[in-house]
């Protein structure tokens, strides 16, 4: 197994392929859909696209619309535990940290007997494929820009507009802080070459659906702080989104970041229940203050600021125990 490959490798890889396969991330965001369809794009549509989720949120939704992506070439609601590797020769893994990430089944197990290339930013990417690249940058479409521009790939405006917007999306704006100093001269150079300007993004992601906003809602009204510890929670539960009329299955506004600019904080978590397990996110406030090691005890990974895991368990008191638990018999160091 090849630990750290080369961008050279992996285009090589990337191209030598006949039939690549690629499932796109299963936790749902702008910068897994971009760089899944840039890579698309770049094999001239010779790699078969699938996501887990029937459709994409309201929330996501929206963006594609506002910023005319185009989707179609994805097959929605193909869970790679439902698919037969055997007739392809190659799985592309992107913007996933741990190579289960990409289905809604806890016991999906990948096939071993394709080779497999693995382009990610996650720090608790443990590189699991055939040959990786992995790079702690804000985005999974910052390391695919890198591949290119070091082998002076030509990146033509419709490229450049999804590896910028998932670079946007995934920064927030380039203001998280695993962004790095080049990142910025690289959003330059792709907002030169797609002529897309940010504030267009901006002006959709910052207006507020009816259901995000009962999300925000939801958030506030069952919000934990602890003081003294310098964390807060809160979460919500299937009954709460009844008693809000939202679907049970609307994901939209991530939920964990309504709650985490509280002064005074080291970071904050929140747990949502989904149909078969609760999902935990994380967040740091203070961003000397690591989160990445209560996740990885929570089946789960991301980065040392932001991150996320999974519990299952039957009631929300048993998962924010749980947490509480986990985060009690860490060391944050």
């Amino acid at each position: 197994m090849l630990k750290s490959s080369t961008p050279i490798q992996i285009l090589e890889v990337l191209n030598s392929a006949s039939k690549p396969i690629l499932c796109i991330d299963g936790r749902m965001d702008m910068d897994a859909y971009c760089s899944a369809l840039a890579i698309s794009y770049l094999l001239k549509k010779r790699v078969t696209l699938f996501s887990s989720h029937p459709t994409l949120t309201g929330y996501y939704l929206k963006i594609i619309k506002a910023l005319n992506i185009d989707i179609s070439d994805i097959k929605m609601g193909v869970d790679p535990i439902n698919i037969d590797f055997s007739k392809y020769d190659l799985q592309i893994f992107i913007d996933s940290g741990n190579i289960e990430h990409i289905s809604q089944h806890p016991d999906f197990k990948p096939d071993n007997n394709i080779k497999k290339v693995n382009i990610d930013h996650h720090f608790s990417n443990n590189s699991y494929g055939d040959y990786n690249y992995i790079k702690e940058y804000s985005s999974a479409c910052s390391v695919l820009y890198e591949i290119l521009n070091d082998q002076n790939i030509n990146i033509d405006e419709h490229l450049a507009k999804l590896l910028l917007i998932g670079i946007l999306c995934d920064s927030n704006f380039l203001r998280n802080s695993n962004v790095q100093p080049h990142e910025y001269a690289d959003v330059a150079n792709l907002i030169k070459i797609s002529q897309f300007q940010p504030y267009k993004l901006n002006e959709v992601i910052s207006i507020s659906s009816i259901e995000d906003t009962k999300i925000r809602k939801i958030a506030f009204k069952n919000l934990v702080i602890n003081k003294d510890a310098k964390y807060a929670y809160s979460f919500s539960t299937i009954s709460d989104y009844q008693a809000e009329r939202l679907d049970i299955y609307f994901k939209g506004l991530p939920a964990v970041d309504v709650i985490k600019n509280i002064e005074g904080l080291d970071f904050v978590f929140f747990i949502r229940q989904d149909v078969e397990k609760f999902n935990v996110s994380f967040r740091s406030v203070n961003f000397n203050f690591n989160v990445l090691n209560f996740a990885e005890k929570l089946n789960g990974g991301g980065h040392k600021v932001a991150a996320a895991g999974t519990i299952q368990t039957q009631s929300i008191d048993e998962a924010i125990s749980k947490v509480i638990e986990v985060i009690s018999s860490t060391n944050n160091i």
